[in-house]
């Protein structure tokens, strides 16, 4: 297995202004004058971490991250309006262009990998490469798979019958999460608020990784940046995450001659490897790198390894 890098500490930070009501907060790390990678984050409604960076030799890289609209430390914290999928694919092209970066690399996972795809499919001529793990597509059986849960009861039916008594609570169909999610999010009480977050935790964040430990969390433990954090992914949601069905597959040869690894854990539960695959066939030059004994996190011995393996590659 390759070894991971150091956290090499943060060497620029800041603010950019990039519409009259948002600014997203972003930072620098590794060497100035190494190949520069913008590293999208997953979500929505996440926002940049530290170890997002380990995968990166800090010699030779120069690390490019930021916390979407409303997400992490970008102003204002939780909000939703100007916040779309088109709003965040013209932020990482005006942060290009604040960096004055004529190309760069463009690296995502999960909710980052659909957008990176969308971002290098609208700017495909300042992409050099596309570094994509545990794609997610964004269809609707993509969202209804995840979102829904009616396929994935086979595998927790613990999991999902404790969703179901407290959606029960919440007067929420099965047929309308999405949107009795939003409602209770946005118009429900302070204790409806933390029970929606406390679904949305105790269900997708309890299957990211093969041999995961379930950690169960009650509405005691919700705190308010998580229910601000929810706002944002219900937002996204509801709206199929503003795109059309199937927009990344039908767009996919915008990118067809920019080099794209596509790496996948065999085990992915929460997107499954479906995904990867169709994306590999719509793009016959990219490279697949299915991880074995992997579900959806980076951190997995496997995904790590190969991740490592490219990045170490296109710097070499």
């Amino acid at each position: 297995m390759r070894k991971l890098y150091r956290l090499f500490p943060i060497r620029k930070e800041g603010y950019l202004k990039v519409s009259d009501l948002h600014s997203i907060y972003f930072l620098e790390s590794g060497n100035p004058k190494g190949k520069p990678v913008i590293l999208i984050h997953g979500g929505p409604g996440s926002k940049s971490k530290p170890e997002h960076k380990k995968f990166f030799n800090p010699k030779k890289w120069r690390v490019i991250q930021f916390d979407h609209r409303g997400c992490g430390k970008s102003r204002p914290k939780g909000e939703i309006k100007e916040n779309t999928t088109w709003d965040l694919v013209e932020d990482i092209e005006k942060l290009r262009k604040h960096l004055k970066i004529e190309k760069w690399i463009v690296y995502g996972g999960s909710w980052g990998s659909t957008l990176a795809l969308a971002y290098s499919e609208t700017y495909p001529k300042v992409v050099e490469k596309i570094i994509l793990f545990s794609v997610w597509l964004c269809r609707k059986k993509d969202v209804d798979w995840l979102v829904n849960g009616d396929e994935l009861k086979r595998l927790f039916p613990d999991l999902y019958e404790k969703r179901e008594e407290t959606l029960k609570k919440l007067k929420i169909a099965q047929n309308s999460i999405s949107t009795g999610l939003h409602e209770k999010l946005f118009k429900g009480t302070k204790r409806e608020q933390k029970l929606v977050s406390m679904i949305l935790e105790n269900w997708e964040g309890q299957f990211y990784g093969v041999g995961q430990r379930v950690k169960l969390i009650n509405r005691g433990e919700v705190t308010a940046e998580m229910t601000l954090n929810d706002r944002i992914l219900v937002h996204y949601l509801v709206n199929n995450c503003f795109f059309e069905e199937n927009q990344l597959l039908n767009n996919v040869s915008e990118i067809k001659n920019i080099k794209t690894v596509i790496i996948h854990g065999r085990y992915d539960v929460v997107c499954p490897f479906e995904q990867a695959w169709e994306l590999h066939k719509r793009l016959p030059n990219s490279i697949l790198e299915i991880a074995p004994a992997s579900g959806h996190h980076s951190n997995e011995p496997y995904m790590a390894d190969r991740i490592v393996k490219y990045t170490d590659k296109f710097v070499s």
